[in-house]
């Protein structure tokens, strides 16, 4: 059995735990009446439905066929208009929004500014994986009928980016009352619903077309089906036989693929690194020298390594091309050197080098990249001993302030999101609380600002992080999707998603 080895790929089988086989499912019209029906194989579904307690990335699609979110985004990155028709902000911590009318539910609760305040309420009142996204939301209040006012404890200039992902999708509020039911089933305003009698928990989810949907007329197919298929053999072979019209893919069967005639579509989406949890030393005291951190980044020999990130790029930093604070000379900040690595570990005190164990998980991809590292980093006189764990086990060390250093595989979301997740001390990603004054002000600074004043500003902040060698990273990588092009037209991506969007799907014919 051959595993995914694209980053969303491998997070999502984290979310699942294991591997299944693909279930039977046909991709024809099912209906008999000439309905159109899209199968799409996706690793894994939510396990409840509460948008504020779920991830984005691989759980995507049938969240986007369930729920629909306050704004939407568009394949060139640009917003507009969703559930909310209009929005801004009226100073740097003062965000307005509009609500659509004639809106309803799937239990026939109307949306409006009560609603989407219901939910935001809720949001900020428990812990999902990106509730810290709206961690600066201090209070939310109806100013009409169509109309929400939230006030900022801090500027925060992504809130278009956070309500076009899960956390602008809205759920009934008589839903949010009721967990044992969202455990269940979504109750959405989304462009489907969910069929529960045609829907196996585990196995098999099937959405049918909702017409009361506000947009019904951008519903192109009649019912979506997401077998669950969590084997990268198993997917393409259901590809190839018509079982399904579409499935994320993997770099070594792209030539497989379109040899079966099937569509390859990628994205860059995520990078490979070392992620130095304990960067203050209070585990591992060599890790809070800088001389340390910097030897390990010119100790890695990012080019031999591109081979096991799959196609990208060598990179240095936590920000992408195209997105703002990305510098490109950065990426030649640390060649690789051996020599320099191996000066600084003296300078800081280790001539004969030091000995550090990196939490890993062995799966495929993940255990190949560590090994691999392990191997570079020796010849520098840095003896890794990878802990292996298991998938949930490491999905939950990551975020562990008793884990001082682990393999990352990071999926972007967008520059102002990063950076509060990344870097700031109270960040998700920060789980030692490591403070940095510096960086703390320079993103309050670039949330304050916009346009070129704001792209220099989170330059500059990736020059520090840079600079302070406060992670190792190594690569850019890059996810693939099949799809049969005689079943559905060319999927659509926003920028630094893994999976196409299940909005502006369309029937090849």
């Amino acid at each position: 059995m051959r595993v995914q080895l694209t980053a969303v790929g491998l997070v999502t089988v984290m979310a699942a735990g294991g591997l299944t086989a693909c279930g039977s499912s046909s991709s024809g019209d099912t209906s008999g009446g000439g309905n159109r029906t899209l199968t799409l194989g996706t690793t894994t579904v939510v396990s409840q439905w509460d948008p504020f307690k779920n991830d984005w990335g691989p759980f995507l699609q049938p969240q986007q066929a369930a729920y629909d979110s306050l704004v939407h985004r568009n394949p060139d990155g640009s917003f507009a208009p969703g559930l909310a028709t209009k929005w801004s902000y009226a100073d740097p911590s003062t965000f307005d929004m509009t609500i659509r009318h004639g809106v309803t539910f799937s239990d026939g609760t109307k949306l409006d500014a009560a609603a989407v305040k219901a939910n935001l309420d809720h949001g900020t009142s428990v812990q999902g994986p990106r509730t810290d996204e709206i961690a600066a939301i201090s209070k939310v209040t109806v100013t009409a009928p169509d109309q929400v006012r939230i006030k900022l404890s801090r500027p925060d200039p992504s809130l278009p980016l956070v309500f076009s992902a899960v956390l602008g999708q809205m759920a009934s509020p008589k839903a949010l009352k009721d967990p044992a039911l969202l455990k269940k089933k979504p109750v959405g305003a989304g462009p489907y619903t969910l069929d529960t009698a045609a829907t196996t928990p585990g196995d098999k989810y099937t959405f049918v077309k909702n017409p009361k949907y506000w947009d019904a007329k951008s519903v192109k197919f009649d019912k979506l089906v997401f077998p669950i298929i969590q084997d990268s053999t198993a997917s393409l072979n259901a590809l190839r036989s018509g079982q399904i019209d579409g499935a994320i893919g993997t770099l070594d069967d792209v030539p497989a693929a379109k040899a079966a005639g099937l569509a390859v579509s990628s994205s860059l989406s995520y990078f490979t690194a070392l992620n130095i949890n304990d960067r203050s030393g209070r585990q591992v005291k060599a890790l809070g020298d800088v001389r340390v951190r910097r030897a390990l980044n010119y100790a890695v020999d990012r080019e031999a390594l591109q081979a096991t990130a799959g196609e990208g790029q060598p990179t240095t930093q936590i920000f992408p091309p195209g997105q703002p604070g990305y510098v490109k000379a950065l990426d030649k900040a640390y060649p690789y050197s051996p020599a320099k690595a191996k000066k600084l570990l003296a300078q800081a005190g280790y001539p004969s080098g030091i000995d550090l164990t990196v939490t890993n998980t062995a799966v495929l991809f993940f255990d190949r990249y560590g090994q691999a590292l392990a191997q570079q980093l020796k010849k520098s006189g840095i003896r890794i001993k990878i802990h292996n764990v298991s998938l949930p086990q490491y999905q939950a060390m990551r975020l562990s302030d008793k884990n001082p250093l682990y393999a990352w595989f990071y999926n972007w979301i967008g520059t102002p999101i990063d950076a509060n997740r990344l870097l700031r001390k109270n960040g998700q990603y920060n789980p030692y609380r490591v403070d940095n004054p510096k960086l703390d002000k320079l993103i309050d600074k670039a949330a304050a600002e916009t346009g070129a004043r704001q792209r220099a500003t989170y330059e500059e902040i990736s020059k520090e992080v840079v600079d302070q060698a406060l992670f190792v990273v190594t690569n850019i990588g890059k996810t693939y999707y099949f799809y049969n092009p005689k079943k559905v037209k060319e999927m659509n991506y926003v920028p630094l998603e893994s999976l196409p969007f299940v909005r502006g799907l369309e029937p090849a014919s």
